[in-house]
């Protein structure tokens, strides 16, 4: 008798000590109870799963702390842009013209597009906001938002080029995948010279499809690979050849394929660049082997039509 109601009170004043920490503050509060711990039974899975909710709250005030940290990083250079140039205007220093006002409509901009993009990665990561998964192929998908992209890489002076494998069918939401394409198609942009090329390629890799979109960039240091995916994190900005970006396109891509099973890493070219890999698990794999990527018909621009719609500095 003795023996069995030891092990029935040790558990219960683990739990309930865990408890009291946790409600004390103390985060980092757990039973630390495993599935063969005095001999197994309710209290013990009780136990159990109140360590994994103190993980979920752990994790949860963790995120609002560095969510908090770095809004304020990031609010504070548009928010002080601003307020100075009202104040100059204010003061008489600068003309209340259209190209001061112009200023701080840029910036509120940014501030609005900024918080938009917070949100909804901080719905991401807690998993709250809603995909619209259906079975599709990848390969058209991507060939849709390849040809979307072209007329800007044709704007800015690259080459752009694609190939891709028929018959790669994931389960995934299109427009979150276009969102993913568009970011990395984006970045492309932003971090490769006039004269520069990228290259869109979607294979099969095993039990699934694969994404390689690959530029001749600035590339990203060996240090850096494993913070690329970080909210807020850019490549060096004075090498870029456009700047404002917000810093969370690629933490948003990573959730979205968080969200889809799947994986996306950053490596480095021989030859300069880098190329970011996605891979997504396919619905029905082949038995045999895959289909080779085909080159993607591309609409190219004139050079004459290029360069009337280039931007001019």
């Amino acid at each position: 008798g003795m023996i069995f109601s030891e092990r029935l009170t040790r558990p219960i004043e683990a739990i309930t000590r865990a408890a009291a920490a946790l409600m004390g503050g103390d985060l980092g509060a757990r039973t630390g109870m495993k599935p063969t711990d005095h001999g197994g039974g309710e209290i013990v899975e009780l136990g159990m799963v109140f360590d994994e909710m103190a993980e979920a709250i752990e994790k949860d005030r963790l995120l609002e702390r560095r969510l908090t940290s770095d809004m304020a990083h990031e609010l504070r250079t548009p928010l002080m842009a601003i307020q100075a140039t009202v104040e100059a205007m204010q003061d008489g220093a600068l003309p209340v013209d259209e190209y001061n006002l112009a200023t701080v409509s840029d910036e509120t901009g940014r501030l609005s597009r900024l918080v938009d993009a917070i949100l909804e990665l901080t719905r991401l990561e807690r998993g709250t906001l809603a995909f619209d998964m259906i079975d599709l192929d990848l390969g058209d998908l991507v060939t849709g938002s390849v040809q979307m992209h072209e007329a800007l890489f044709d704007m800015t002076g690259l080459t752009l080029r694609a190939a891709t494998a028929p018959g790669l069918i994931v389960h995934g939401d299109p427009d979150r995948l276009r969102q993913v394409m568009g970011n990395l198609l984006s970045n492309a942009v932003r971090y490769t010279e006039e004269g520069g090329e990228a290259e869109v390629l979607v294979y099969c890799d095993g039990a699934n499809a694969r994404i390689d979109v690959s530029d001749t960039g600035i590339g990203i240091n060996e240090e850096d690979l494993e913070r690329a995916f970080s909210r807020f994190w850019r490549a060096d900005s004075a090498r870029a050849r456009t700047a404002g970006g917000l810093g969370i396109g690629l933490s948003v891509t990573k959730e979205i394929i968080d969200r889809h099973n799947g994986s996306i890493s950053a490596h480095l070219r021989p030859e300069g660049g880098t190329t970011f890999s996605v891979s997504i698990p396919m619905v029905d794999p082949p038995a045999e082997q895959c289909p080779p990527p085909k080159r993607v018909g591309l609409r190219s621009l004139t050079r004459d039509a290029a360069e009337r719609v280039r931007p001019r500095n």
